[in-house]
């Protein structure tokens, strides 16, 4: 069985867009500290190392298992999201290069310092760095916190703090000028990218399986949705969504279906500079179609066939930021699960993606 925090940590790696208040429990992780700017170098570097340290520590648990050196259960484990606590200087202004900070990933209860240790000298041989003699291993004890999920570059969070602390002024809240943050799978960082990477390298190895199942669609499809209406009104993006009353049943992994969703979404949002957006599922004979509409800057003619490429990035008028690889598990999702995605685009106009899968006899 793998444990997977986003199914039973929901209240605390659950943020939305819109303000919350949660109780964190006390957590074991593996820490960095730092200053400076986020969009450094020297940050990137020490996430680099944090996720390096974390999948090295996970990969040596399931050889455990499988080897028999440990009895569990629980065989894997999801690799926890980037976390951090940021700090001013006493009386400081807001001013990025005087930021002090603590980068933390969290660990499962069942890891111990031991096995971190180890993994820890395993980085170290494979990649020699004084940054690995900054990182450690401790347990936090947290408590009630504001929590909200910011989506965009760093340089935009203000704004997301500006949210929390109405929060925490019309509910009698203390604020403190500490702040955590969730580095999240919509945000434009390194994590990011080294979370889509090694997703993709999964589907391209014997390590990935789908749980295939009857599912209803359309209300997997509004549920999945729900999230997004916050974001979308927040960036002032109209939205259209046209999912019917009946039952859709269709045989899907329920995971990589939302994932699918998430991934196209978060195209037309971070890319397409579309300010209207059109989902709709229908039946189409013996298949259910999921569209996907927005009216921005479309792709060239050229890009079309090459989108669904590994690392290719369409950069003619539409934001360079991104991994390139969002559409390509897009497309082998779609294609692990009997479907099929076309691509429809219009520069000037928009873009609609097209996905058929069949319905369930």
């Amino acid at each position: 069985m793998k444990h997977e925090w986003k199914k039973h940590e929901k209240t605390i790696y659950g943020a939305k867009a819109v303000p919350a208040l949660v109780l964190i429990p006390a957590q074991n992780y593996i820490m960095i500290d730092g200053k400076g700017n986020p969009n450094d170098a020297d940050f990137s570097h020490r996430v680099s190392a944090l996720f390096s340290l974390a999948y090295t520590i996970k990969m040596n648990y399931k050889a455990a298992v499988k080897n028999g050196d440990l009895k569990t259960e629980i065989d894997d484990f999801a690799v926890y999201p980037l976390e951090g606590i940021w700090r001013l200087p006493q009386g400081g202004e807001f001013r990025k290069e005087h930021l002090q900070y603590t980068l933390m990933i969290c660990q499962p209860e069942w890891i111990s310092g031991e096995m971190v240790i180890t993994a820890l000298e395993q980085v170290k041989r494979k990649k020699p760095s004084p940054l690995w003699e900054k990182v450690y291993f401790a347990r936090k004890q947290n408590g009630e916190c504001i929590e909200c999920l910011h989506i965009g570059a760093f340089d935009d969070e203000p704004a997301s703090f500006e949210k929390m602390k109405q929060f925490a002024s019309e509910n009698h809240l203390q604020w403190n000028k500490d702040y955590i943050e969730t580095a999240r799978r919509k945000a434009h960082d390194l994590k990011e990218y080294i979370d889509v990477l090694f997703d993709w390298f999964k589907l391209n190895s014997d390590e990935f399986a789908l749980e295939i199942q009857s599912v209803e669609a359309a209300e997997l499809t509004r549920n999945i949705l729900i999230d997004w209406i916050p974001i979308f009104e927040d960036k002032q993006v109209d939205y259209d969504i046209d999912i019917p009353e009946q039952p859709v049943r269709v045989r899907l992994d329920m995971d990589s279906y939302m994932r699918i969703i998430n991934n196209l979404i978060q195209n037309v949002m971070a890319h397409s500079h579309a300010n209207k957006i059109k989902i709709a599922l229908s039946m189409k004979e013996t298949n259910m179609e999921l569209l996907l509409a927005d009216n921005g800057v479309g792709i060239e003619k050229e890009d079309l066939k090459h989108i669904f490429e590994r690392l290719y990035k369409c950069d003619k008028g539409r934001s360079q930021k991104g991994s390139g690889l969002g559409l390509s598990i897009v497309h082998q999702l779609v294609e692990k699960m009997s479907g099929s995605i076309t691509v429809e685009s219009f520069p000037g106009k928009g873009t609609a993606f097209i996905l058929l899968f069949p319905l369930e006899i």
